[in-house]
């Protein structure tokens, strides 16, 4: 991700301080995803007449080592197994963004949550800082998006 587009998306992560962690998930078993706020419909199985998925207001892709864990423990990390990640992960469902902190020169980021919960992103090659997410296919390291902020 060239340096611009990764300081828009250091910009966008402090718009989580305060937001509530509402979903937390795995889109191939290795990425994390959490969305952030209300969440909205955005598909509809035409079958069954049921929502079929949901984008919140804000959401963060991990696609780059992580892990999480609290003041005493590591809780689970990026190369668990899909089924502890996402067993794991939901204990921050319902927590808050209280603080974020991205360290150059490689982007490491920091989220911390309630009850002593923190999030660390560790991109850990140059591919992933200088992806382009039109470029070549490398996938950035994380990537902060959704309704709120293409609403503004």
């Amino acid at each position: 991700m060239p340096p611009e587009r990764m300081q828009r998306q250091i910009a966008l992560l402090q718009r989580l301080h305060g937001q509530e962690c509402t979903f937390t998930g795995s889109v191939d078993g290795k990425s994390l995803v959490l969305d952030f706020g209300a969440r909205h419909p955005t598909g509809i199985d035409e079958a069954r007449g049921l929502v079929a998925a949901f984008e919140g207001d804000y959401w963060l892709v991990v696609q780059c080592p992580w892990r999480l864990d609290s003041s005493t423990d590591v809780i689970v990390g990026g190369f668990d197994s899909v089924e502890l990640i996402l067993d794991f992960s939901r204990i921050l469902v319902g927590k808050r963004v209280r603080a974020t902190q991205v360290d150059p020169p490689g982007f490491t980021a920091q989220l911390s949550f309630d009850d002593d919960l923190t999030l660390w992103l560790f991109p850990c090659d140059s591919t992933e800082l200088l992806a382009d997410d039109d470029a070549d296919g490398t996938a950035p390291p994380w990537v902060i998006s959704g309704r709120a902020i293409a609403d503004g």
